[in-house]
């Protein structure tokens, strides 16, 4: 009983602490707070939620216990006249909505009046659907506030709707802002790869997408869209698409019913580390080295080619974090630019000028098999931990690897933290291409020659991609200059006499 009194007094603490920092915001803002429900054609059930969430899973109880049916996710009022707004992935696969399987779409106000939505404009980058529904009153809007002046550590709340209990509230703080998540989203196969999200530790669950992030005055920052499961419940760890993103997209919506993006036509990237741009000698600076460019588009008019190295973007450097996709999304369409790229090591200015392109985008379905035959003769290189092999038409049969493409296969990796795997072509080493293995044995020999420590191989996957893997030399450990000397050499000798 000691025990219990002791949790009841810190549970009363805590509850006074929240009604000082939060219950005015909460009064602002609840009243703009609505249910979404997605009814589609067909269902068994008749109205079933459209995300399959089983809201008694968790419970003894049955559905019929509920007084309500829950919800398929959160809305929010955004205009007195009945624009509502929520994430696009509330309303279910993308394939339903366009083939016509979609039924309705209920919106439940704070009063449980009940009105049919129609679609004004759905825009999958940044999972945001715009909603109308004609309300017989002026409805309450909720204020939107500066999500590039809220800092990480200000206090936060969450309202929405998880499973059956309708306008629950949360508090945290911010934890992180512009958190990309585009590779998260990407396995996912939902929208909002463009979004620099906000993270927040306010514990929310399914049925709080489209629901407000709000600051403690109410005023809304964000709207929840990714919450991270450990496979069984929320982890506290959870994501807002900032309402400066939000009002931009709003207003094209409501205007067009469509989103029309800048476009530069760079369709494939992978990143370059510092340490790979400091072995390419570009200095200590983060690039994207460009796999594919689109025909026709503002970046082949400007000059790019495949394989070169972009550096900055009208004078803006990048980071390990940097999103290419969501800089080209925030370009100004009709600008013109400079930019700066590497080409074999040369550094190169440009003027591009920022085109623009409707966002009807198509998946491009890359397969994931990989072809890796067990079987391959190999040429073991000790200074690489690799085993390699030239790249015969039986080769490339087996690993899909075009037949115009120049290379050497890795058929063996003794190294899983190299990030080079077995089914993967070496097409460079740092600037030179590398036909065999007889020429890549020649540039490790010029490196090794040299005392440099680390190389970069441009690589090819399975999966289409091309990018920089840093590889670091296998030296034998020196006991003197001269040992140095013909340990390097014994090295070198043995790794051209071993095949397995």
């Amino acid at each position: 009983m000691r025990c219990l009194a002791v949790l009841l007094l810190l549970s009363c603490h805590c509850s006074s602490a929240f009604s000082a920092s939060f219950r005015n915001g909460v009064k602002n803002v609840i009243k703009s707070v609505v249910d979404v429900i997605v009814v589609y054609k067909n269902e068994a059930g008749g109205d079933e939620p459209a995300n399959g969430i089983d809201a008694t899973r968790n419970f003894p109880h049955c559905a019929d216990d509920f007084p309500k049916e829950p919800s398929d996710g959160t809305g929010i009022i955004i205009d007195e006249s009945g624009y509502v707004i929520t994430n696009s992935h509330v309303l279910g696969m993308r394939q339903k909505i366009r083939d016509g399987s979609l039924e309705k779409i209920k919106v439940i106000l704070p009063n449980n009046a009940e009105y049919e939505a129609k679609i004004i404009g759905i825009d999958y980058r940044t999972d945001i659907v715009l909603l109308k529904i004609n309300s017989k009153t002026p409805l309450q809007s909720a204020k939107f506030a500066d999500s590039d002046a809220v800092e990480v550590g200000d206090n936060v709340f969450a309202i929405g709707s998880p499973y059956v209990y309708s306008k629950t509230v949360t508090a945290g703080i911010i934890s992180y802002k512009g958190r990309d998540l585009s590779d998260q989203i990407a396995e996912l196969g939902s929208g909002g790869d463009l979004v620099p999200y906000i993270q927040t530790d306010a514990v929310v669950n399914q049925g709080n997408s489209g629901g407000p992030l709000c600051l403690s005055n109410g005023e809304v920052v964000g709207m929840i869209a990714v919450v991270l499961y450990d496979g069984i419940r929320s982890t506290g760890i959870s994501f807002a698409i900032p309402s400066k993103t939000i009002q931009e997209v709003v207003d094209q919506l409501r205007r067009t019913g469509s989103i029309k993006r800048s476009w530069l036509g760079i369709s494939s990237v992978s990143p370059v580390s510092r340490e790979v741009s400091q072995t390419l000698g570009l200095g200590n600076r983060v690039g994207f080295a460009i796999q594919r460019l689109d025909s026709h588009s503002p970046a082949a008019d400007a000059g790019l080619q495949c394989d070169d190295i972009l550096l900055s973007i009208a004078n803006q450097t990048f980071s390990e974090d940097t999103s290419l996709k969501r800089i080209v999304n925030e370009l100004h369409i009709g600008t013109v630019l400079p930019i700066l790229v590497a080409r074999n090591g040369v550094e190169i200015k440009l003027s591009i000028t920022v085109g623009a392109k409707n966002d009807d985008e198509k998946t491009e379905l890359i397969s994931d098999e990989t072809f890796v035959k067990k079987d391959v003769l190999y040429e073991k290189i000790d200074s690489i931990t690799l085993g390699v092999s030239d790249l015969t038409a039986e080769i490339r049969k087996s690993f899909n690897i075009p037949a115009d493409m120049k290379g050497v296969l890795v058929a063996r990796s003794d190294d899983p933290r190299s990030n080079i795997f077995v089914g993967n072509v070496i097409l460079k080493v740092n600037y030179v291409d590398i036909d065999s293995v007889k020429e890549l044995r020649a540039e490790l020999q010029k490196a090794m020659n040299a005392r440099i420590e680390t190389v970069a191989f441009y690589v090819y996957d399975s999966q289409m991609k091309k990018f920089f893997v840093p590889i670091k030399l296998q030296y034998a450990t020196p006991k003197s200059k001269k040992v140095e000397k013909a340990a390097v050499a014994t090295s070198v000798i043995k790794s051209l006499i071993q095949m397995s």
